[in-house]
């Protein structure tokens, strides 16, 4: 596994794309489909620029580095997941929702997998909804995140 310096032990997503992902095409995509499992570390510096991002001010997030990570944390790992096997084109985030069975620390081995749950059309845009879930090394539940984007593709019919 290699890392890039200065991006975090993050080893998917955009910076990490490895000859298997592919341009994501809704038509090929099947819902059942099973995501790549990937391992994971979110690194504590990640948090403050989560924060940064998220416009959450606070100083604990900016200045120090908290015991926890952030909740947005789950969303930046689950369109990282769906990026470990397709390069989106222009997308539209639009709903996605979390359940965690414990909090996630920074620096934390962790193994992210997951599958497609649905691609649907409606009013000619279309709408691609994927799990992704986190375990600890251990095997131990951290959280379960559920995404829905829409590909902003031109629009058929």
């Amino acid at each position: 596994m290699t890392f890039v310096e200065g991006v975090g032990r993050f080893p998917i997503g955009h910076w990490h794309e490895g000859p298997d992902v592919v341009p994501m095409d809704w038509d090929r995509i099947e819902v059942g489909e099973a995501l790549p499992t990937v391992e994971w570390r979110f690194e504590p510096f990640e948090n403050a620029i989560l924060a940064f991002f998220s416009e959450l001010r606070h100083p604990r997030y900016l200045t120090e580095s908290p015991s926890r990570a952030l909740p947005v944390a789950a969303l930046w790992a689950s369109f990282s997941h769906l990026s470990s096997r397709y390069r989106p084109g222009p997308i539209i985030d639009v709903e996605h929702s979390f359940a965690f069975a414990r909090p996630l620390e920074p620096g934390e081995d962790t193994r992210l997998s997951g599958a497609v749950t649905d691609k649907y059309e409606r009013k000619r845009r279309h709408y691609l909804a994927w799990r992704t879930t986190c375990r600890a090394a251990s095997g131990e539940p951290i959280f379960d995140f559920d995404h829905t984007i829409i590909d902003l593709r031109e629009p058929t019919g």
